[in-house]
């Protein structure tokens, strides 16, 4: 919401608690925006301390929020407190309605560990059935035979995505093997560190291949069913580097940004479907790719575990409106609100002091 991430509850928390009341009140109304201008201002007057008959009328679009008691007779600070849940409440009753994920099937790459193992367990729980991509075929098998434990279907495929023409054979080979995808999450993904001038070519190769060329190639094939399905989602895995330049890890960042503008484009091209689309962006999650990366120093942000961030990312889905693109972790969408109003070069340069580059 206000940036290009769609609107979570957290962040609207915190733009409200953050700006409301204080010296940014534009910046409140921009946050606020997405949810209709009556919103932003009925917030603005309640915060503001104007009276009952100055808010009633702004809050009626959003379905009898109970302004009238909060604007009469509480004090300031409680009464922004009271306006803040009462209107997250509200939003989310309205807005949410859960995805039926039961007897449909989603194919998950980098389903071995981190993020794609943790969404595998959640949309099991969920009664999705499953497939599951990576490399390492002993990890898939252990992952299998837990999630089949909860009563789905598992098929595990190992492929190694960051070889040439890897999603294109991968898609042959589900075709031949007659699997129909309703769910596609692209998870997996690496990252490189340091210089781009000294990068290892074949590296930057296979990073530009996994990140970008096989979530391509796997969305094209597997797109046009899905949206005959209409039962599912198309889920792509960004991060927060893809909202500006990172240098010292130059090219993850730019595969990243791709990928946060590819989906968003597929999200408008496909929003008269019954596919949900939605591009999710992690701030720094306690996985292996730091442990592959050889340092936690670009791990700037508030850390998550794979486990939340998989949970943030279903909530999104299951909202009736569904966000093109969303950020998970308040602490970490806040930084790219902010980054808006700044200069690109000031921006790039706080990144860098803030990942050692």
């Amino acid at each position: 919401m206000g940036v290009r991430h769609g609107g979570g509850d957290d962040l609207i928390r915190a733009a409200l608690s953050g700006l409301v009341g204080g010296e940014h009140r534009h910046q409140v109304l921009a946050a606020l925006l997405p949810f209709g201008v009556a919103v932003a201002l009925g917030v603005q007057a309640v915060a503001h301390g104007q009276t009952a008959d100055g808010c009633q009328g702004h809050f009626h679009g959003v379905g009898e929020l109970g302004v009238l008691g909060v604007c009469g007779g509480q004090p300031p600070d409680d009464r922004r407190d009271l306006v803040i849940d009462l209107f997250l409440d509200e939003h989310q009753r309205c807005a949410m309605t859960r995805l039926n994920h039961r007897g449909t099937t989603a194919l998950i790459t980098g389903a071995s560990s981190g993020l794609g193992a943790a969404l595998a367990r959640q949309l099991a729980d969920r009664g999705a059935n499953l497939v599951l991509v990576a490399r390492r075929r002993d990890r898939l098998d252990e992952t299998a035979e837990e999630l089949r434990r909860a009563g789905v279907d598992v098929m595990v495929y190992d492929r190694d995505l960051a070889r040439p023409r890897a999603g294109a054979a991968l898609t042959e080979q589900l075709a031949a093997d007659g699997i129909q995808v309703d769910t596609l999450v692209n998870s997996a993904g690496v990252g490189t560190h340091g210089d781009f001038a000294t990068a290892e070519p074949d590296a930057v190769a296979a990073e530009v291949q996994l990140n970008v060329v096989s979530l391509v190639d796997l969305t094209r094939a597997l797109l046009p069913q899905m949206l005959h399905s209409g039962r599912g989602a198309l889920v792509n895995v960004a991060s927060t580097s893809g909202y500006q330049p990172t240098p010292s890890m130059a090219v993850y960042g730019a595969s990243k940004a791709f990928v946060l503008s590819f989906t968003e484009a597929l999200a408008y091209e496909n929003r008269h479907s019954g596919l949900r689309v939605l591009v999710v962006s992690p701030g720094p999650m306690h996985t292996e790719f730091f442990d592959v990366l050889g340092t936690t120093r670009p791990g700037v942000g508030r850390w998550q575990t794979p486990e939340q961030v998989a949970a943030h990312t279903l909530r999104a889905l299951d909202q009736r409106s569904v966000p093109p693109s969303t950020i998970s972790g308040t602490l970490n969408a806040l930084p790219v609100f902010a980054a808006r109003f700044s200069p690109r070069r000031v921006v790039s340069a706080v990144t860098a002091k803030a990942i050692g580059a």
